[in-house]
């Protein structure tokens, strides 16, 4: 358990088994084909199906329909081929249900959710349920966005059967309508909490906090790399959580990208960012560097300027480039773990007015003297060798 909001489902199992002796009866109605010819060679009969369905659970009822409209009963032979739409209702006596999920043969039909019809083209005898719970409301939270929302879902009902509708009933702020912008993931209660996993189903009060993402970028392969060329929609804004299996970021990718704010996470496999890449992004105020980087091009965070305080290079990065951080004015700690730095382009941090006020700390004396070699005006004085680093 995850915490108490949260409980793993087995309705459904119980569903499963109360259903199973239903399945068996109603495969024996199958109708196999006959030669009706009498042995002349003629056309044989079309095979036909029985159709069974039923209510699972109290709450509502169940009918069904061929395409032509025309309504069939429980247990009736359907040719095969023939397509029959099942439809789900709550009755009148029982308003605080709703549709829980279908199953098949006893199994769940994840992909009916919890719609109120289900369509199904016959190829063999067929046993189709359909469940009704009592009604419960949860809360839809999010990131900046989401727009705070109500919902009714179904008890004892998973997340995987009822995660299509949860997606329907979430609302983004008017800003963020179109496209462009998705869910990416769904955590429970907050954004610090766990992820929800496809068997829990949630509990009246819960509430679920949606983690959002843009949903436009662009990658292709270039040589053996998995390359993040920028994005195909509008500039993205706000948080975004950068594609994982990426190994490069391009040129000039996400430049002048200047509503991109937060924290801006390079993800793990990433080994080179080429020259711009997010150049101009003024709004940005953290940034991740993954271990597996060896390259940061010139330009890279030229005029990051909320870029603030302490900034970490990992151990196998090589090569900075001619301006990477210059104008990065909040910046105030620069620690470079790498003792494998070959090249420390000019101007790469010249961060402010007055870089006396960086303090740096590096692996190497090599290192030092590459900073102070850069025309960024660093001098002993702001660099510490720390080899343990």
């Amino acid at each position: 358990m995850k915490n108490c909001k949260v409980r793993t489902n087995i309705k459904i199992a119980a569903w499963a088994a109360a259903f199973a002796l239903a399945a068996a009866v109603g495969f024996g109605g199958c109708t196999n084909a006959s030669d009706s010819s009498g042995g002349s060679g003629g056309e044989p009969e079309t095979l036909k199906y029985a159709v069974n369905f039923n209510v699972a659970t109290e709450g509502g009822e169940i009918t069904a329909a061929l395409d032509d409209g025309t309504e069939i009963n429980d247990g009736d032979t359907v040719e095969k081929g023939k397509t029959v739409t099942f439809t789900a209702k709550v009755t009148e006596t029982a308003p605080n249900y709703l549709i829980g999920g279908w199953l098949q043969s006893s199994e769940p039909i994840i992909e009916a959710g919890i719609k109120s019809s289900y369509s199904l083209i016959i190829t063999k005898p067929t046993v189709i349920s359909v469940a009704f719970e009592k009604a419960q409301n949860i809360t839809i939270k999010g990131d900046e966005r989401v727009e705070e929302t109500a919902v009714e879902i179904p008890e004892n009902t998973s997340w995987e059967v009822i995660k299509s509708y949860v997606v329907e009933k979430l609302q983004l702020k008017n800003e963020w309508q179109g496209d462009d912008y998705g869910v990416y993931e769904w955590k429970l209660n907050d954004e610090n909490g766990a992820a929800i996993d496809d068997s829990d189903s949630l509990t009246a009060g819960t509430t679920v906090y949606v983690v959002t993402n843009y949903t436009k970028f662009k990658t292709e392969p270039v040589g053996g790399d998995i390359v993040l060329a920028g994005y195909t929609g509008e500039k993205p804004r706000g948080h975004i959580i950068l594609p994982s299996g990426i190994t490069k970021i391009g040129y000039n990718a996400f430049l002048n990208c200047n509503d991109l704010t937060g924290q801006l996470t390079v993800p793990d496999g990433v080994t080179k960012i080429d020259a711009g890449a997010f150049s101009g992004c003024k709004k940005l105020e953290t940034l991740i560097l993954p271990s597996t980087l060896t390259y940061i091009g010139g330009f890279a965070f030229y005029q990051c300027e909320n870029l603030k305080e302490k900034l970490v290079f990992p151990e196998n990065l090589t090569f900075i480039g001619e301006k990477a951080f210059m104008g990065c004015t909040k910046i105030t700690s620069i620690t470079i773990r790498s003792g494998n730095v070959a090249t420390i382009k000019d101007y790469a941090f010249s961060l402010k007015s007055s870089i006396s006020d960086i303090l740096f700390t590096v692996k190497t004396g090599a290192v030092k003297t590459l900073l102070k070699g850069s025309k960024s005006g660093i001098i002993d004085g702001q660099i510490t060798v720390d080899s343990s680093i």
